[in-house]
């Protein structure tokens, strides 16, 4: 499916009533520009504006192209060719801005649906693996890009840090000695790779050749170099390594048949992936 067909079809289904307003106007200054038209122009063409049904077609082609099938005659007829052209451009405009009004809307309760979220995650001052998960799955699901979610996230500290202020001033010693907030923990912008990519395809190839099993692909909330290749250098860059534990602890391992077997993997995926060529003695 279309994200954005879809986002279409529900900021019009919000304004159905919007729009079917617009539409019946629209039929009513159809049916009086024909009428007008069929009496300004009947009886010097009654082979094209005899009724007022053929007229009403040659509003419509009017309307929406802004010239008729059929060229007028008299002065009369010149002037409700012009003001029905200027109706549809008058309609277009009204459209447009009741799909613009809508599609704002629409941005706008996401904004603040995921604006909720990051509230509800900011409100004990750390934001766990679930939650990190759950925003950026909104934040696909959402469509809002890294600079929003960036402005978001400082809207939503600024709301907390005027709380903690007002709070303070009510307490005597906290109103002499005001608090201080501190963000613990890296914050960066995120960086995922697209699905089904080249290099993760023949990646999945060499696994599978030397593990004889499907790879287990996920996305963490931890960082790793991958991110600077994908977001500064444009370089579709993937994360693959030996099973380990405690990682950066100190007591951190990693399995010794893991990195055997990782070392297989990346051999194979560089062969297939660069080429081979017979050494020349």
């Amino acid at each position: 499916y279309n994200s954005a067909l879809q986002d279409l079809f529900h900021a019009v289904m919000s304004e159905k009533k919007a729009f079917t307003s617009a539409l019946f106007l629209l039929l009513i200054a159809t049916i009086v520009s024909a009428s007008l038209m069929y009496f300004a122009e009947g009886h010097n063409q009654p082979e094209h504006f005899g009724s007022i049904p053929a007229c009403i077609y040659w509003a419509i082609i009017t309307i929406t192209s802004g010239y008729g099938n059929v060229e007028d005659l008299t002065p009369v007829g010149d002037i409700i060719a012009l003001l029905t052209g200027f109706l549809g451009v008058c309609m277009a405009a009204i459209m447009t801005g009741i799909v613009a009004s809508a599609f704002s809307n629409q941005m706008s309760r996401k904004r603040a649906a995921f604006g909720q979220q990051l509230r509800e995650a900011l409100a004990d001052g750390v934001i766990t693996d679930a939650e990190s998960e759950t925003l950026e799955r909104l934040k696909r699901q959402y469509r809002l890009s890294d600079d929003t979610v960036k402005s978001m996230m400082e809207e939503a500290r600024k709301e907390i840090e005027q709380c903690v202020h007002r709070a303070a001033l009510e307490d005597g010693f906290l109103r002499e000695n005001p608090p201080e907030l501190v963000y613990h923990g890296f914050q960066a912008e995120g960086y995922v790779l697209p699905p089904h990519t080249p290099a993760q395809a023949c990646l999945e190839q060499a696994h599978r050749h030397v593990r004889q099993e499907p790879l287990e692909q996920y996305a963490g909330t931890g960082t790793t170099d991958a991110r600077f290749f994908g977001l500064y250098q444009g370089i579709p860059a993937l994360v693959y390594g030996p099973r380990s534990r405690d990682i950066h602890g100190f007591d951190e391992a990693v399995e010794i048949d893991s990195v055997r077997r990782v070392t297989k993997t990346i051999a194979s995926f560089i062969a297939q992936w660069c080429g081979l060529q017979r050494i020349k003695h």
